[in-house]
């Protein structure tokens, strides 16, 4: 029997979905959508079209693969999708920071990363061996997930296994056939276009998919919001993190050695983040009882928000400040003392 070829031709990682979202504009429904579009700069020919749903006026941009959307509370949403990063846009993540910068300047708008998808692309890779299944019993998994199959069409026009996901509330790993994919007649032409530039005739393409959809899964690089990076750098810290909370193992206990390769073996110069010892030192500067919630929820907002340590603590001081000088709350020499509640990593997924 011929043996497998773990080592890809080439790969390529990359963003394949990003969506930014923000409440409490200062316009509503048809008028942000307007707005948006004109902070975007898109072309009045662009091929596009539009509608309400969902409680959402949007704009669909058929071969740029982008969607604006924004709602009559306030809301609104711009989605990247995955033709804009394969072959819908000229460098799209370069795209993707300049798209930040101009809708941030929306009266009232506060932007944060909702849903963003990493793919590894593998060229030259088959399913079977460019990723451990959950199905073979040589490997341990130290999470929980639901499992599903996927089929696809192929040639002949008969069904066929095409990969499978795992998936929690806030994430999903993908593993299926690209290949197979790119063949069914409703791919988008520009698509197909770019993979084969790409790809060897009748070469295999395998892709991994991480798929995060919640602004608290996305923690670690939502510091891009106000700090640009590298799509690399970018990438690259949302599989790593994922990859902490998520192990896969040998049975000798080893990480299995795609996995480790994908999520652990990256060196990514992402955003800083509080430490543990800074965030205790906030909660010892304040430690009424009716003040800790909120203190707890500034802490939240500021690492969302990317603040600094400092900027977070000088915030925090000047609103306890105020309740106390407006008798909102009481002076801290009239409340009994409490212990510091202990800040522990979450071993939760993200």
């Amino acid at each position: 029997m011929k043996k497998r070829n773990r080592k890809s031709r080439l790969e390529i990682c990359h963003c394949d979905w990003i969506t930014l979202f923000s409440l409490r504009a200062d316009q509503r429904g048809a008028e942000l959508l307007k707005i948006l579009r004109d902070k975007i700069g898109i072309n009045e020919g662009e091929k596009s079209y539009g509608g309400y749903g969902g409680g959402y006026f949007f704009e669909q941009f058929l071969d740029r693969g982008f969607r604006i959307s924004a709602s009559d509370e306030g809301s609104a949403k711009v989605e990247l999708q995955g033709l804009f990063f394969t072959g819908g846009v000229a460098e799209p993540f370069k795209e993707f920071l300049r798209i930040i910068s101009v809708v941030k300047t929306i009266q009232g708008t506060e932007w944060k990363l909702s849903r963003v998808d990493v793919a590894i692309d593998l060229f030259g890779v088959d399913l079977e061996t460019a990723f451990p299944n959950p199905k073979s019993k040589r490997y341990d998994w130290n999470f929980a997930f639901n499992y599903s199959e996927h089929q696809e069409k192929n040639k002949k026009e008969e069904m066929v296994y095409s990969g499978f996901t795992i998936r929690r509330q806030r994430w999903s790993l993908t593993i299926y056939n690209k290949a197979l994919e790119l063949s069914q007649s409703n791919t988008h032409a520009i698509k197909k276009s770019f993979f084969n530039k790409l790809s060897d005739e009748d070469e295999p393409i395998t892709r991994i998919e991480l798929r995060l959809k919640s602004s608290q899964a996305l923690i670690a690089v939502q510091g891009i919001i106000n700090s640009p990076s590298s799509e690399k750098d970018f990438c690259e810290a949302i599989l790593k993190h994922w990859g902490q909370y998520h192990r896969i193992k040998t049975k000798s206990g080893n990480d299995e050695e795609r996995f480790r390769r994908i999520f652990c073996d990256l060196d990514p110069k992402t955003f800083e983040r509080m430490k543990k010892k800074e965030v205790e030192r906030i909660y010892d500067d304040h430690q009424e009882v009716k003040i800790r919630d909120m203190v707890r929820d500034f802490i939240r907002f500021g690492i969302i928000k990317g603040k600094t340590t400092e900027e977070l603590s000088q915030i925090v001081g000047e609103q306890v400040e105020f309740l106390r000088e407006s008798g909102e709350i009481p002076s801290a020499q009239d409340l009994p003392t409490s212990p510091t509640p202990t800040v522990r990593p979450s071993r939760e997924e993200p």
